[in-house]
């Protein structure tokens, strides 16, 4: 199955046209792959949404929708316990919205919605690693699977965390 981009011209949500096309093209490579299509002049068309995830590669999709399994499959296991439940769920809970956001933020039909999206995930991603730390205090999980998605969950926060201050820097909020 091929995945098929769906170009639409949508409203940028009160966001200023974007004129470098530099600057696009690097909102394109940072940000979830592709977000813009280009016109000749260099300005952007409209937001390109992904249609579904066999597209091109994108490295923060590729890296949450993993650690949201990972994470799941040892949230089972404590979720099967009364004493560990509501450790398990809240894990599986964060863990899933990184990645479930991070899916949504790549149908993003505005740049607003784009930002609202990835704060999110930041978010979440910042809770997940809480309470991997609290389960690996509880000795509820082994060293070498707290390492391993304590090492994940960093690295998705830099991730998005950057994303965020990006967006930030390069569409500051209108005082009203």
């Amino acid at each position: 199955m091929t995945s098929s981009l769906i170009v639409e011209e949508v409203d940028l949500g009160g966001f200023p046209e974007i004129a470098d096309k530099h600057a696009v093209e690097g909102l394109s490579r940072e940000f979830l792959g592709g977000m813009y299509q280009m016109t000749s002049t260099g300005h952007a068309q409209g937001v390109l949404r992904d249609s579904g995830f066999e597209g091109r590669a994108n490295a923060l999709r590729e890296k949450s929708t993993p650690f949201a399994i990972d994470c799941g499959r040892i949230c089972l296991k404590l979720c099967a316990e009364r004493a560990t439940y509501s450790v398990g769920d809240q894990l599986l809970r964060s863990s899933a919205s990184v990645g479930a956001n991070v899916a949504e933020a790549n149908g993003a039909y505005s740049v607003r919605d784009f930002a609202l999206k990835i704060s999110i995930a930041y978010k979440e991603a910042r809770e997940s690693r809480f309470w991997l730390q609290y389960s690996n205090g509880l000795d509820l999980v082994t060293p070498a699977q707290y390492h391993d998605l304590f090492t994940r969950a960093e690295e998705l926060i830099r991730i998005l965390g950057k994303i965020t201050s990006t967006l930030r820097s390069r569409y500051p909020r209108k005082k009203t």
